[in-house]
């Protein structure tokens, strides 16, 4: 076998140990150029740019960015704030888990619900209000003052 066969097959045995993301993407990488050379590629260029270290390398944003990223999708600006005070706080990480991509977690989050601002009050027993309760108090009024017109007619 010639130096690119055994290159290839190190890669593919590697590939099926590899213990993280990172490193099978490496892996299939190193595979990719493998087989670009093996078939006279002579340029077998990197196919990404990135190289692992870089890959698991949590990117952290400025607040600026946060708060512009969140205008330009739809979420406001106390929630951006929220959410950048609350990756601060954790060390960019979420369920112990590096946040590699802040914007798909904002998208995310977003989409589930999980925002401040989208959630509702919780009260005992895990019930859930939609209104406030001085809303819930001024509705209860307006429907007393309706009973009473009522029963003077």
């Amino acid at each position: 076998m010639n130096q690119l066969t055994l290159r290839l097959f190190a890669a593919i045995r590697h590939l099926k140990a590899a213990p993280s993301a990172v490193e099978a993407r490496h892996c299939k990488i190193e595979i990719a150029d493998a087989l670009l050379a093996l078939i006279g590629f002579d340029e077998s260029p990197t196919l990404w740019a990135e190289t692992p270290k870089e890959l698991s390398k949590p990117e952290r944003p400025t607040i600026d960015q946060v708060r512009k990223f969140c205008a330009a999708n739809g979420v406001s600006q106390k929630d951006a704030d929220w959410f950048w005070y609350k990756m601060d706080g954790c060390g960019w990480k979420n369920g112990g888990k590096p946040v590699l991509r802040w914007s798909s977690t904002i998208i995310a989050w977003k989409a589930a619900g999980h925002l401040p601002s989208q959630k509702a009050m919780s009260v005992g027993n895990n019930r859930t209000l939609l209104q406030s309760p001085n809303e819930i108090s001024r509705d209860l009024n307006r429907l007393a003052n309706e009973i009473k017109r009522e029963e003077r007619i």
